[in-house]
């Protein structure tokens, strides 16, 4: 078993760029998520390079550690021997921090079962998805192929009703601004009306300046004006030849004038000259044929642009302290039912 020292954590960054892993596997992305704790569990080949790694992130719960890797593990070749033997090294080093539990979410489709067979033979066990959007990470996501394509081609290949809206807000004199500091206050009141608006609490302010500085280039920040008035906002991450659409929010005002839609063809167009492969506009309902499902409208508004649906192989999770981990289960849920409560009830908020 091989740890990384804060010094290498480079290395291990090229490798993840390399093998176009997801951005939550970058060690920057492990120092945007304050108070966890990161590790960076790597393999070497005969030669001494990279050829599989796993950043692991770890927190105190008032029961133990509690373990998990956002999007990992990554590799360079489909080596089952390789991948068990960085299984048993996790397994390793969740014993010696004496975690509760261990949980992994990989980025690896559902339909190639190789991960999904290696992780149930080391003892992981399947968490079933949440009906809405997943676990911890979405269950199902909205892609886009932009491999070698021209802005005008990918244009050319979305829905009719998605190029009238977007051609719509260039008539209405809708204009996109990108990654000025003093519009990422505009952004987050956009996004307190958002969450207002949709029902899901969101993180402070800090957190997004914080994801802005630790991210560095591969973060992106945009707002969509009308006038001197922003309208819809966004942070994307382009990381190893991919994009993700990572927080979006708007304003209920002007929605006539699809601001949403332009911001979105502004932000592919920048994947693409990037030399991006994929889009990724993120999670998706796994229930796309239900019109009545809270989250249809954000697919409907993602199939505009004619991409694909991908089903990735889920969360998996091993317990290694039972006892613990159900007492924190419990605890976790009574919080979360309070925060939901308190979010819904703002004037009933405690304050200590």
């Amino acid at each position: 078993m091989q740890l990384l020292s804060p010094q290498e954590y480079s290395l291990f960054d090229a490798f993840c760029q390399k093998c176009s892993a997801n951005f939550m596997q970058s060690p920057r992305w492990g120092q945007v998520k304050e108070n966890w704790y990161q590790d960076i569990l790597v393999l070497r080949d005969t030669e001494g390079n990279l050829c599989a790694g796993i950043q692991l992130l770890y927190r105190k719960s008032p029961l133990g550690y509690m373990l998990y890797s956002p999007r990992g593990p990554v590799f360079s070749r489909r080596d089952p021997v390789l991948i068990r033997q960085l299984l048993a090294d996790i397994q390793t080093y969740a014993r010696q921090k004496k975690v509760l539990f261990c949980r992994i979410d990989p980025d690896f489709p559902a339909e190639d079962s190789f991960l999904q067979k290696l992780l149930l033979e080391a003892g992981f066990r399947l968490n079933a998805p949440n009906p809405c959007l997943g676990n911890t990470q979405p269950h199902f996501v909205y892609r886009l192929n932009i491999a070698g394509k021209s802005c005008q081609e990918i244009f050319s290949s979305f829905r009719s009703k998605t190029r009238y809206n977007i051609r719509l807000a260039e008539r209405k004199g809708v204009y996109i601004q990108k990654d000025r500091p003093e519009d990422l206050p505009r952004f987050y009141t956009l996004l307190q009306e958002t969450g207002q608006r949709d029902g899901f609490p969101i993180r402070p302010l800090s957190y997004y300046r914080r994801l802005l500085e630790k991210m560095g280039p591969h973060a992106r920040l945009y707002l969509a004006y009308f006038g001197a008035e922003p309208l819809a906002g966004a942070i994307s991450i382009c990381y190893g030849g991919r994009t993700w659409y990572l927080y979006g929010a708007s304003t209920a005002r002007h929605r006539q004038v699809m601001p949403n839609y332009l911001m979105q063809y502004a932000m592919i167009c920048d994947a693409i000259e990037a030399g991006c492969h994929i889009y990724d506009f993120r999670g998706i309902s796994g229930q796309i044929e239900n019109p009545n499902h809270p989250l249809y409208g954000l697919y409907r508004f993602k199939r505009g642009f004619n991409g694909y649906i991908c089903e990735l192989t889920g969360e998996y999770e091993q317990v290694l302290r039972p006892v613990a981990y159900f007492f924190l289960q419990m605890a976790m849920a009574i919080r979360k039912r309070i925060k939901k409560f308190q979010f819904s009830h703002p004037h009933c908020r405690l304050t200590s």
